[in-house]
């Protein structure tokens, strides 16, 4: 559930800055335009019903700055902020997402498929039974082969 403690827990430290700076980065953006689309949408509205903020509101500095603006530019910023601010929160979601995913996959083969490095086979000359169908075709009831072992350890 929290980030980067599948990372830490399948000994791969080096992925968790990479997480953490992602997600910071992710989370400024939302934060960001979140800061930008509140007074931005003040605006809008107060264009949209044409009465300006009064000089004391807060809103007031941002409604000078955008004066001599044509209202569609506003509304098109109101749009653009909101849509960044969602696109930064899917990102979010897609960032904590693929590192569990990818936390959970390190994990299942880390402690489910090991690999040993002593391998090794044997070859030795071995004696194959046949049946008796088989001696029809020709054989004898026994048949010369080799017999190949794999060991693992």
């Amino acid at each position: 559930m929290i980030p980067g403690w599948g990372q830490i827990y399948n000994h791969q430290w080096w992925k968790v800055p990479i997480i953490y700076a992602g997600l910071g980065l992710l989370a400024d953006v939302i934060i960001y335009n979140q800061r930008q689309y509140g007074p931005l949408l003040v605006i809008a509205k107060d264009r949209e019903h044409g009465t300006p903020p009064s000089p004391g509101s807060p809103e007031y500095a941002t409604y000078q700055e955008y004066a001599g603006v044509p209202d569609q530019t506003v509304y098109d910023a109101v749009n653009g902020y909101i849509r960044d601010r969602d696109l930064g929160i899917l990102g979010l979601l897609a960032g904590w997402g693929i590192q569990a995913v990818d936390a959970y996959i390190d994990a299942k083969f880390k402690h489910s498929y090991t690999m040993d490095t002593d391998f090794s086979f044997k070859v030795a000359p071995t004696i194959i039974n046949q049946p008796t169908y088989a001696e029809s075709f020709g054989g004898g009831p026994i048949t010369p082969g080799l017999k190949l072992t794999f060991t693992l350890r």
